[in-house]
């Protein structure tokens, strides 16, 4: 049986030692930065929470540690860092399989591939019943909830979580027994979210268990489990905004728009026989910075500052962090992936260059507005994404929006940019507000306080009492011309 391999701990980073007083300034400050880790990745620290001395009666365990929004906000940050190192871990697992990766890369991937065969073997010692009887509390902590994991969630999702080292840290190394039942409970909820996450980014969990599928002795693993190579491998090889998830009934679909398959692209497309009638002579792209001399002025580039055109481009990488989902009434929606912060830029909305007077697509089209000044006849154009286009344009309507549409100057273009206004928490939906014109023949439902159809409530309800209150007026000058009429016909 696998209990009898080694199953020596995962190294742990050493604590970091105080600087020297006599070190100078600068030295000191050096060794501050070195030790900084980035935002999306840092483990909130459990060591110096004191104990709470109150013990709740129905569950005869500790009591809250800390506040509720404390603990949403860790919980949070652990997830964030958990989706991070799954995507880390399949990004040099790429670079490892379709390339000549440096000696780093290839160590990393393996290593972490070794501990994550080690939290595999842990939940099987555990499950069959051959763990050691006298370990410590510590590793007792972790295999209970391994186990949990396995026997709760399946074999297929630990093996994924097996991955992440902020996952294996938590099982190991969190005594706060609230934070973990926050985490777990928010695994649970969207595991069929995480497990597509990490089939379209190829994540090679199925080799994790192929050696217990094959002596057949470990409970719970079936045939299901470990699903279909053909069909996995068709799944690594879809774009992630390709494809439609819908987390209840665990299923995915193309989206679609007028019985049409939706593509994701990375960027807009301009064909000049969309613009003939629109521009004499050779047509041009409008939103070219190189091209904007005769209309207007678009600024300097917003990376670089750069009046001129420049090489700068956004980056990508948010995108791989959110996900198309089922959005009930509402069609498709965009959830987060990610924690992002107010004033994130998210990504490019793109789709197909069109004219501004384009009349043909009027669910996603968006307006191209430099962030300089209009030209004299208002837009230099349209994108419209209803077949090409990105995650952006399924951004569903909120009054109370995450994000908002902004225009940019980046690189050799002009373009529209998706921002958040607010802090955006992992698995949430974003939302964008249309703005109030979309709705002047449209009702919204997004049931914000500050609705669109509460301030046309509000206004309809302002224009019905000063009807009624015109209507008042008018009925007290006809009883007053009654009176004076009575008056003049009765003799004096």
């Amino acid at each position: 049986m696998t209990g009898s391999k080694s199953t020596t701990p995962e190294p742990l980073a050493p604590p970091p030692k105080t600087p020297d007083q006599s070190q100078s300034k600068k030295t000191r400050k050096r060794n501050r930065s070195e030790l900084e880790t980035s935002p999306t990745r840092k483990r909130p620290k459990t060591q110096n929470r004191a104990a709470s001395s109150e013990i709740c009666a129905e569950t005869n365990t500790p009591g809250l540690q800390l506040t509720y929004e404390e603990y949403h906000r860790q919980r949070d940050e652990i997830l964030s860092a958990i989706i991070f190192d799954l995507n880390h871990v399949a990004a040099t697992q790429k670079a490892c399989r379709e390339g000549a990766p440096d000696k780093i890369t290839k160590l990393s991937y393996q290593s972490q591939k070794t501990y994550a065969a080690l939290v595999v073997e842990r939940a099987a010692t555990r499950i069959s019943g051959c763990e050691d009887k006298f370990n410590p509390d510590y590793r007792e902590r972790e295999a209970h909830r391994l186990e949990m994991v396995a026997k709760k969630l399946g074999w297929r999702m630990l093996a994924i979580c097996a991955y992440a080292e902020s996952f294996r840290r938590l099982c190991r190394e969190e005594e706060d027994r609230w934070l973990w039942g926050c985490v777990y409970t928010k695994i649970r909820d969207f595991a069929y979210n995480i497990e597509l996450q990490a089939c379209l980014h190829a994540l090679d969990w199925r080799s994790l268990l192929l050696p217990y599928w094959k002596e057949g002795s470990l409970p719970g693993l079936k045939k299901e489990a470990l699903g279909s190579k053909k069909k996995l491998a068709e799944l690594a090889s879809t774009r992630p905004h390709d494809i439609v998830i819908d987390p209840v009934k665990k299923t995915f679909r193309n989206p679609v728009y007028k019985n049409r398959i939706q593509r994701d692209v990375d960027a807009s497309t301009f064909d000049p026989s969309d613009w003939v009638a629109e521009q004499k002579g050779d047509p041009r792209d409008p939103t070219l910075r190189e091209n904007d001399a005769k209309f207007t002025w678009y600024g300097s580039c917003d990376l670089c500052a750069s009046p001129g055109v420049c090489s700068c481009r956004l980056k990508r990488s948010p995108s791989d962090y959110v996900q198309l989902v089922e959005a009930g009434t509402k069609g498709v929606g965009v959830r987060a992936l990610a924690n992002f912060k107010a004033g994130d830029i998210l990504g490019e909305f793109v789709g197909k260059i069109m004219p501004p007077n384009y009349r043909d697509d009027n669910v996603y089209a968006l307006e191209v507005q430099p962030k300089t000044w209009q030209r004299i006849d208002g837009s230099i154009a349209l994108i419209s994404p209803k077949e090409y286009g990105n995650w952006t344009r399924y951004l569903n309507h909120s009054c109370d929006a995450h994000t908002v549409f902004d225009a940019r100057t980046v690189g050799d273009r002009v373009i529209m940019t998706v921002e958040a206004r607010k802090d955006i928490a992992i698995f949430e939906e974003i939302t964008v507000n249309y703005g109030n014109g979309y709705w002047t023949t449209r009702t919204c439902r997004c049931g914000a306080e500050n609705c669109v159809e509460e301030v046309k409530k509000e206004k309809e309800r302002k224009r019905r009492e000063k009807e009624a209150a015109q209507r008042m007026i008018e009925e007290e000058e006809k009883e007053k011309n009654k009176k004076k009429k009575k008056s003049k016909k009765q003799p004096s």
